[in-house]
């Protein structure tokens, strides 16, 4: 972040006002996102259908329908 933030300034894209507000929405909405991700329950592992591994077709146990 410090290496970009420097970059915009030294290219004159942004200044520092403007890379304080970005870091102040940018707080703002992790901290939405988190509040809302707290709010929402949690996975059941007896109803939930999943896959450690990306595809199922490389998993052992899957079965072929």
């Amino acid at each position: 972040m410090k290496v970009a933030e420097a970059r915009l300034l030294h290219e004159g894209w942004a200044d520092h006002s403007a890379i304080a507000e970005w870091r102040a929405e940018s707080a703002k909405q992790i901290e939405e996102v988190v509040a809302k991700v707290q709010r929402e329950p949690a996975p059941d592992p007896y109803k939930e259908d999943w896959c450690a591994l990306a595809s199922k077709h490389l998993s052992e146990t899957h079965e072929e329908s």
